[in-house]
């Protein structure tokens, strides 16, 4: 008896097997969409959600800078980044096109920014919502806004030295900016938002927001209407003696507080770049000089509190007198003259303060001019700050007791000068001197 299938058997076994496959196939297609339907489904679409997320900084609005009457000196106003998603730019060279002339930037330099898959890439930074606007109009996908802050400083160049300013990002660059800056900073937050393919946020899709704290308002105790004189003052002086630049410095001596402080050459924080970085630190901070005569009275107040002679105990004091190799003598040309402390200081004499200095010793005048500040922190506190110089007595040359006790030899800066001439009109109590009158903060507690 033959084995072999019929052609009509072996064609039911192909059709068995056929639907055999056939039902194997279904039945891995229907376990495979019941997991993507049921397992991976869920997690399919989270990543296409996150795939939609964008996350925007909140900026915090940065603290107001007043005088000591509330007169506001540094305020922030709203502004925008322009932010680019690179990833759904569409064609870069056609949208730098249409930006550059609005923003006034190099076409090839911005095609150049929008290339790429960063999903945040500053473009434009600090722009005015009227310019947001005008850039809105072009609907250009991934382009979109952040929210910012722009800093303003009303009075322009006026205390200006004083004031300082703040970098690109917002933070403090100089002066009380920078001194205060963790006062004036606030805490950013953070807003994530789904985007559409246009890269515009979707309203209502705020998730996970983390809101901002804005800073904290500083009161200064310079008073503006002051300051303004001051300069204006200060700018007549500079002109009339021809000096490369000059300072003021107004102080209270019995609490410390700067009232007025101006610095010429100035600078505009609105605007720091348009002067040599030279010019927008505050000279009264970091410059220091010889004293000259004006540290007679410095020597005179260490005679008198040492107790080595009175206003009216008199003195031979002779035109010029030699120390070593070395001559020294008086401005203008006189005789031997009888000078008490009075007359000495009032003819600012070097050889008559020499002379005084040397009842207490060199010793106890080194000490005084320590305990006037001299060569130590003003006590202001701000960053930058040189703090002059007075040598130890163990290095003194034969001509340095003399020279120091008439304001050579050793130096000081404008803050510390103010203070020791403050000192003695509080009666001898030296003061640190004060810029910062408090802070407020903000539900406007002082």
């Amino acid at each position: 008896m033959s084995s072999t299938k019929s052609p009509v058997q072996a064609g039911k076994s192909r059709l068995r097997f056929a639907i055999v496959v056939v039902g194997v196939v279904a039945s891995l297609l229907i376990v495979r969409l019941a997991q993507i339907e049921l397992i991976d489904g869920p997690r399919m679409a989270e990543q296409g959600r996150l795939a939609r997320l964008t996350d925007r900084p909140v900026p915090a609005v940065r603290g107001v800078i007043t005088d000591v009457n509330g007169n506001k000196l540094a305020v922030s106003v709203k502004a925008y980044d322009i932010v680019a998603d690179q990833t759904l730019v569409a064609g870069p060279q056609e949208v730098a096109s249409k930006l550059a002339p609005l923003l006034h930037m190099d076409s090839a330099a911005l095609t150049h920014r929008l290339i790429g898959k960063k999903r945040f890439i500053y473009i434009k930074r600090q722009v005015t919502p009227a310019l947001w606007q005008k850039v809105k109009a072009l609907n250009l996908p991934g382009i979109f806004p952040a929210p910012a802050y722009q800093r303003i400083y009303p009075a322009g160049a006026s205390a200006g030295n004083i004031l300082g300013f703040v970098n690109i990002d917002g933070g403090g660059a100089a002066g009380v900016e920078s001194h205060m800056n963790t006062v004036l900073s606030g805490v950013p937050g953070m807003a994530r938002y789904e985007h559409n393919p246009a890269g515009d946020a979707i309203p209502g899709t705020a998730a996970e927001n983390v809101p901002a704290i804005p800073g904290s308002n500083v009161r200064l105790t310079i008073d503006r209407d002051i300051q303004w004189y001051a300069e204006t003052q200060l700018a007549a002086a500079v002109k009339s003696s021809k000096a490369d630049y000059g300072t003021i410095v107004m102080m209270d001596p019995t609490t410390g507080d700067i009232i007025a402080q101006a610095t010429l050459p100035t600078v505009d924080p609105n605007q720091p770049g348009k002067v040599p970085a030279v010019d927008r630190g505050n000279h009264a901070i970091t410059d220091v000089y010889e004293p000259g005569s004006t540290s007679k009275m410095m020597t005179m107040a260490a005679v008198l509190d040492n107790g080595a002679a009175t206003p009216l105990t008199k003195f031979k004091v002779p035109y010029s007198k030699k120390f070593g190799t070395r001559t020294l003598h008086d401005h203008n040309p006189h005789g031997i003259t009888h000078w008490n402390l009075n007359g000495i200081l009032a003819e600012s004499s070097n050889i008559g303060t020499f002379m005084a200095a040397s009842k207490i010793g060199k010793r106890k005048l080194y000490t005084a001019l320590k305990k006037f500040g001299i060569g130590e922190p003003s006590g202001l506190g701000f960053p930058g700050e040189s703090y002059g110089y007075v040598p130890d007595p163990s290095a003194w040359s034969i001509t340095s007791f003399p020279t120091i006790a008439y304001g050579q030899g050793l130096s000081l800066n404008a803050f510390q000068a103010a203070a020791a001439y403050a000192a003695i009109a509080n009666d001898g109590v030296r003061m640190n001197p004060r810029l910062i009158a408090g802070v407020t903060d903000p539900s406007g507690a002082y």
